[in-house]
């Protein structure tokens, strides 16, 4: 059964209330949107599952979130007071989407940048706030970091995987860092350099994405990484 195709909208709007620091409307938004996945994937588990060309396979793009004007301020302070850089792109779906994600893989991509989505909504929500209030936030972000690496290792022979994987090692290590979680942080920043150095980076239209990676892995890989508290 194809997946309902307001879906790829539905997070192409939650994005763009991102892009303007409306980060509650936008989780929101994001939760619906994996509830109707999951609705519609269920509903079509008892079909033959296809295969489409590669060309016609879910095509996946970043697009950057925290140049805002009334938080960027705020996030560089805490950009400033940290070791592990955070990865602030959001992942937006392309294509005409029924037919891409009526298959396990297109499936598969779909619920990756959802929830990656969602997890750098409450990343970001974290950030900006403290208290109980960062805890919270800062806790379903990892939690919905680590969704995406499950989803992720259900096609471990597919190459769409390596860019949520390194996003979500990335951040996750953000995180660890801001809590002093020195040997997580190591770990996440092990993970990062494994995934990279089996990527394809060829594909120019996740350049910048792969330059992010790269620059963290250059400048902590080999260091003790120092993890510092959220400003």
């Amino acid at each position: 059964m194809p997946v309902n195709n307001s879906i790829p909208c539905m997070n192409s709007k939650a994005i763009a209330l991102l892009q303007d620091g409306c980060f509650n409307k936008a989780t929101e938004i994001l939760r619906e949107a994996v509830t109707q996945l999951l609705l519609s994937v269920d509903k079509g588990t008892q079909e033959v599952p296809c295969q489409p060309p590669a060309h016609e396979l879910l095509k996946i793009q970043s697009v950057q979130i925290n140049e805002l004007s009334n938080t960027s301020k705020h996030m560089k302070l805490v950009q400033d007071h940290t070791t592990f850089s955070l990865y602030d792109r959001a992942f937006v779906i392309v294509g005409p989407g029924v037919k891409q994600t009526s298959c396990p893989e297109g499936q598969n991509r779909l619920s990756a940048s959802l929830l990656y989505n969602l997890g750098l909504a409450y990343h970001l929500m974290g950030m900006l706030s403290n208290g109980v209030s960062q805890h919270k936030s800062l806790k379903k972000a990892l939690k919905l970091y680590k969704s995406v690496l499950v989803v992720v290792g259900r096609d471990p022979t597919s190459d769409f995987g390596n860019i949520f994987n390194l996003a979500a090692w990335n951040n996750m290590g953000h995180i660890y860092a801001q809590s002093f979680s020195t040997n997580q942080v190591q770990h996440c920043l092990e993970q990062l350099r494994l995934t990279m150095a089996i990527t394809n980076s060829t594909d120019e239209a996740l350049s910048e994405d792969y330059l992010h990676f790269r620059m963290n892995i250059w400048l902590l890989h080999g260091k003790d990484v120092m993890a510092a508290p959220a400003a």
